[in-house]
């Protein structure tokens, strides 16, 4: 027997209502005929609009009306049977079949919300009670595990029931296990909120800043969370950022290579961490230039991870770091001048060619580039500071202070070939061929920077941020500049024969292949003891004979 009215739920916002059924086939026919004849005259009215004539383009689409009754003669004969349109969106929508009628998920769906009202009532209840009530949700998720049309229901009582292993039972992996399974279903704020709380009190700032990334939604959800309070929301996200900034600088620095320092938190992506302007100094970080900017992006030393370098100019920042380090060391090792033998400009990728001018041209993977410009421009930079900070400085001598190694280098125990310069110097070596090169500053790579500059673009849309300029972080330039220089040391003779000379013993932190080439290296001359041995021989030979 055929139904007066069925249960369904809107297509486009998940609304249940109620379709009647509409039995005689006029009813169908006049309605089919109504639809096609606000669709076509919607069509001439454009078609007249665009001449100037919208009332005969109108007229038109109710002539070829008929078209309408042809197209949808189905519907009229065997049209939905029961139709509705959804209060809250307006969607018009029907059905057939009457099997199609959801008064039994609507059941489920119903005790599944109100299974999740209880829950706070629960939370002060016995430990009998709140076992029993935890059993109840999960025979209740049990029991709609098929019914795929109400995944909503599904998602709710895995909420609820994470909140139940959390708050009941103490059990935040569970809890967020349930919670996982609920985000699965639903990409919901309020789920996410709560697997925020979930992670719990932690003083890792890694896990703060996961725990920051989720409870931040509370802002996007339309409604209050029935499972919990939004005073205690915000105090725990409160208490996140302070431990997160508290702690920034024990994050490892893989994870914190890029940084952006902005006014509030709103978007926490995995490709850069954020620290709020105003809280910086609470992190023990060091910027280049004293004080950071606002809405900006940082890139980590990567061998002194408490100092960072605007994105702008970190490469150049890190070689002119680099080269000031290389110059205090010749210095305490006592050179006298410096001078360069040749300077190398590569290009990783390319297959490269000049022409007797110097321009430069370029092809890869068949697609031609011409980066003469660039590459001039980036040599050119960095040869004014090694001409200026190496070969044009003058280094003073004193007798009275006998060659060592400085405390406090950064790249020392980074660059093998530094190290060995520094032994064969002390043994005696008074002049040396020594290569510096760019290479150690090419630390971003295109994929890194592709990453961070999609979630900048994320955080200033979500934070409505005003940007002064266009920040961009740019991949490490392919160009390796390279210089062979010629360093001249005064002889250990000059110097003050009391004061011992220790030779360093470092262990290199980053081993690498050395291209060190010693000029003039003396070798031990062994050829004296070979003579006499051959001597020795020819000698015993003779007198062997002689016995004879």
């Amino acid at each position: 027997m055929a139904k007066d009215f069925i249960l369904l739920r809107c297509p486009e916002c998940g609304e249940w209502c109620v379709a009647k059924r509409e039995s005689n086939f006029l009813g169908r026919m006049i309605r089919s005929i109504k639809m096609g004849d606000e669709k076509l005259g919607e069509a001439g009215g454009i078609v007249g609009d665009s001449y100037d004539m919208e009332g005969a383009g109108k007229t038109l689409g109710r002539v070829v009306n008929l078209m309408n009754i042809y197209k949808h003669g189905g519907e009229m004969l065997n049209g939905k049977k029961y139709r509705v349109a959804c209060e809250r969106c307006g969607k018009e929508f029907g059905t057939d079949d009457d099997s199609r009628d959801m008064i039994d998920q609507h059941e489920l769906w119903q005790k599944a919300v109100n299974l999740s009202k209880q829950f706070k009532s629960i939370k002060d209840s016995s430990e009998q009670d709140k076992q029993k009530f935890t059993r109840d949700v999960q025979e209740t998720l049990a029991e709609i595990e098929n019914s795929y049309e109400i995944n909503d229901a599904k998602a709710i009582l895995y909420d609820t029931l994470a909140c139940c292993y959390f708050y009941f039972f103490n059990d935040s992996k569970k809890a967020l296990l349930e919670i996982n399974q609920s985000l699965d279903l639903y990409d919901d704020e309020k789920s996410h909120v709560l697997k925020g709380l979930f992670i719990g009190k932690t003083t890792s700032p890694v896990d703060n800043y996961a725990k920051m990334n989720e409870l931040l939604k509370i802002h996007e959800c339309e409604s209050d969370i029935m499972y919990i309070d939004k005073t205690t929301i915000f105090e725990e996200l409160e208490h996140a950022e302070s431990d997160y900034e508290r702690n920034f600088i024990s994050i490892p620095e893989n994870q914190r290579k890029f940084l952006v320092v902005t006014s509030d938190y709103t978007y926490l992506p995995n490709s850069f961490k954020v620290l709020r302007y105003n809280d910086v100094g609470q992190s023990d970080i060091v910027f280049e230039n004293g004080i950071p900017n606002n809405n900006a992006i940082y890139v980590c030393h990567p061998y002194k991870p408490n100092i960072y370098y605007p994105s702008e100019s970190y490469q150049t920042s890190l070689f002119k770091n680099q080269l000031n380090e290389f110059r205090e060391l010749l210095q305490c090792l006592g050179a006298k001048s410096i001078r360069t033998e040749n300077s190398l400009s590569s290009k990783r990728n390319y297959n490269v060619s000049g022409d007797i001018n110097g321009n430069v041209g370029s092809e890869y993977k068949g697609i031609g580039a011409n980066v003469s410009a660039e590459s001039k421009t980036s040599n050119s930079a960095m040869e004014s500071m090694v001409q200026k900070m190496l070969i044009d400085d003058e280094f003073s001598f004193n007798p009275d202070l006998a060659p060592f190694v400085p405390e406090g280098l950064i790249w020392y125990e980074h660059m093998e070939e530094w190290q060995r310069l520094t032994r064969m110097r002390l043994r005696g070596q008074n002049k040396y061929s020594i290569s510096i090169s760019s290479q150690q500053t090419h630390i971003v790579n295109e994929n890194e920077a592709n990453a961070v500059n999609a979630d900048f673009k994320a955080l200033v849309a979500k934070g409505n941020l005003e940007i002064a300029q266009t920040t961009e972080l740019k991949a490490s330039e392919e160009n390796t500049h390279e210089w062979r220089l010629i360093v001249e040391f005064y002889p250990l003779s000059e110097y003050d024969k009391q004061k011992p000379i220790e030779i360093p013993q470092v262990q290199s932190a980053l081993p690498q292949k050395s291209n060190y080439t010693p000029i003039a290296e003396p070798r031990k001359n062994n050829y004296v003891l070979y003579i006499l041995i051959a001597a020795i021989v020819i000698l015993l030979v003779v007198i062997g004979i002689m016995l004879i």
